[in-house]
């Protein structure tokens, strides 16, 4: 990615559902390098990594919440 992204920005979000659970959102935002990298990221970087990132913070939410994870582990490519 180097030379198309410059940095990726990421924040997790949590919310108290009131019920004794909480919500987790993950954002991340990836900065071009340039703005002729905008379309590689949109076209060929997101699209590459989503269904990385999805199978990671499932992982993770799961993980948090006590759920066996082993079907989840090694999936997303």
């Amino acid at each position: 990615m180097k030379g198309v992204v410059e940095r990726i920005e990421g924040a997790w979000e949590f919310t108290d559902n009131g019920n004794g659970t909480t919500s987790i959102d993950w954002f991340y935002v990836l900065i071009p390098a340039n703005a002729t990298a905008i379309d590689t990221i949109r076209d060929k970087i997101i699209p590459r990594y989503r269904g990385r990132l999805e199978n990671a913070m499932n992982i993770i939410k799961a993980d948090l919440e006590g759920a066996d994870t082993t079907a989840l582990h090694g999936l997303g490519g």
